[in-house]
């Protein structure tokens, strides 16, 4: 948000990348479970999507924590 400008909306905290692969993961997961796209429409808002993303963004830290814990693990 613009320090002078009250009314412009705040800046996402989550990159067009992200958010567009979690999007695409919610709807996927939601057709697998045999969900019509309008109910998949319906359901998956930005919310779920946000909540997506942080998911994804835990998953990713601790993949790290465990490779970093792997590689550490080898060299004793």
């Amino acid at each position: 948000m613009s320090l002078y400008d009250y009314w412009a909306a705040p800046e996402s905290e989550y990159s067009d990348d992200e958010w567009h692969r979690a999007e695409d993961l919610l709807w996927q997961e939601r057709r697998d479970l045999g969900w019509s796209d309008h109910e998949i429409e319906a359901h998956v808002d930005d919310w779920l999507i946000a909540e997506k993303c942080d998911a994804l963004r835990w998953d990713e830290q601790w993949r790290r924590y465990d490779a970093e814990h792997a590689r550490r693990k080898e060299g004793w």
